[in-house]
């Protein structure tokens, strides 16, 4: 779980080292106070956990990012890892304060059964957004994607928030949801809520 963490936050960080400095350098370390997985018909469990997750340029528009988050679901002791890396690009900032984005992800998803082993299920996600940024110290971001995995599919929102204490440090809050479904129509969301610290890499 760790070594996972640490090969996110290095690859983040030399990718950083040749960064365009602008809204999309960042490196993200954060709790996860509430985490719902629901199968739907009430059958449901809640956790908590932590996550490590970033961005960096490596051309005008390009960027490069990671994440890695470990959540646990309270009454079932089930143990959820998301791994995601992949590759991005932006809009040029023309000074209106909104930029169009759009990430192609590898997705990993393990779960961790407290008996019975473990199951992972992977692919891709792909998804766009818009991030609305200014002269103030509050931005926000909305996006929507689609993941596709081994066994389930389906769609994916994000929405999040971020206020800047000064030019290099920041404090964030987002919402993700997950809606699948597998080839038998079974359904299940997974949703996360996650507030915490962002480092900012050169000059906002």
């Amino acid at each position: 779980m760790m070594k996972r963490s640490l090969l996110v936050a290095g690859a983040l960080a030399v990718a950083a080292t040749t960064a365009q400095a602008s809204d999309f350098d960042y490196l993200d370390i954060y709790f996860v106070p509430s985490s719902e997985l629901d199968f739907g018909g009430g059958a449901d469990d809640d956790g908590d956990g932590f996550g490590i997750k970033g961005k960096a340029h490596v051309a005008d528009t390009v960027t490069l990012h990671g994440e890695y988050q470990a959540t646990t679901l309270d009454d079932s002791d089930l143990d959820i890892n998301q791994l995601r890396f992949g590759i991005g690009a932006h809009a040029a900032d023309n000074g209106s304060g909104a930029r169009l984005f759009g990430d192609l992800e590898y997705v990993d998803v393990e779960f961790d059964f407290p008996v019975g082993g473990s199951e992972s299920q992977s692919g891709f996600g792909i998804h766009g957004g818009l991030l609305f940024s200014g002269e103030s110290a509050l931005s926000g971001f909305a996006k929507i994607g689609y993941l596709s995995l081994d066994d389930a599919d389906g769609f994916e929102f994000n929405i999040g928030a971020i206020a800047k204490f000064n030019q290099q440090v920041a404090g964030f809050v987002d919402y993700r949801s997950a809606s699948l479904e597998d080839d038998a129509d079974d359904e299940a969301d997974l949703s996360d809520f996650r507030l915490g610290i962002r480092i900012l890499f050169g000059t906002h």
